[in-house]
């Protein structure tokens, strides 16, 4: 069973407020059913199904949807909420606005990221998980694990290229990324996972072209290589006119499955 984040604005919305109970459970349903990409990749007839509600109250509500609202708090596409794809799809419009949003807690953020900078760094002196670096009103108690060292120091040099290359096509003004910076930890995951530099570099030109996410500003690197889905999307949508190489998906599967495997028996030795 899987689940999803739901912001408690919601229930502020003009949709809670003014919708009707029908519409308020399509809403719900659509919410839970959209993909990575915020598409909900089925019909009418399978969202009716799925939603328990009579097909003509479905399709009177997604009209609703597809049409300005000037109550709405959200003033991008004149508060609409869905728009069709190519394919005839439901898309959720600020799908993106609420995706990139971290609903985590700050203690757990904390804790994962040093997680994830152990395994990936494969450091054998393990960071402190416990919650002490910070009293109790939040002041920092103990210097951070990488404040001694300078800003880039000790990373490797395809992170760095990339992460620079990433700067000056969207975020000049960006640090150095660190060792346990999430902007470290999602590139180099990638890079790990067998994407190559100029294939992230794609990525990158891919954002940078995409109107949508400039005018929302969704161009952190760490977006951009969330994960694996993520990555190829933002390859798709770069310009054709490209220099950056390209392969099959079955090349780049296989090139992936690869370096897994020297990563796991490498690890091993």
């Amino acid at each position: 069973m899987t689940f999803f984040p739901v912001d408690r604005d919601i229930f502020s919305s003009s949709i809670w407020l003014t919708g009707t109970p029908e519409e308020r459970c399509l809403w719900w349903w659509l919410l839970g059913n959209k993909d990575d990409d915020g598409v909900v990749r089925q019909r009418e007839l399978a969202i009716a199904d799925g939603a328990k509600l009579p097909r003509a109250t479905v399709e009177a509500a997604l009209q609703k949807f597809s049409e300005p609202d000037p109550d709405s708090r959200t003033r991008d596409n004149d508060g609409r909420r869905i728009a069709r794809t190519p394919e005839g799809f439901v898309r959720i419009l600020n799908h993106e606005l609420y995706y990139s949003k971290d609903y985590s807690t700050p203690r757990w953020r904390r804790w994962k990221e040093r997680q994830r900078a152990n395994a990936l760094a494969n450091d054998p002196t393990p960071l402190p998980t416990k919650d002490k670096d910070k009293d109790n009103n939040g002041k920092q108690t103990r210097p951070a694990a990488d404040a001694a060292s300078p800003a880039g120091a000790g990373l490797r040099a395809d992170v760095v290229e990339v992460h620079d290359y990433w700067r000056s096509r969207l975020h000049p003004d960006a640090k150095a990324p660190r060792k346990s910076s999430k902007r470290f930890c999602r590139i180099k995951a990638r890079l790990d996972e067998g994407f190559t530099v100029e294939q992230i570099k794609r990525a990158i030109d891919g954002c940078a072209g995409s109107e949508f996410h400039r005018q929302n500003k969704h161009t952190d690197i760490e977006l951009i290589c969330r994960d694996a889905a993520k990555l190829e999307r933002f390859i798709s949508l770069a310009p054709a006119s490209s220099t950056a190489p390209t392969e099959t998906p079955e090349e780049a599967g296989r090139r992936r499955t690869e370096r897994a495997l020297e990563a796991v028996w490498g690890g091993r030795q």
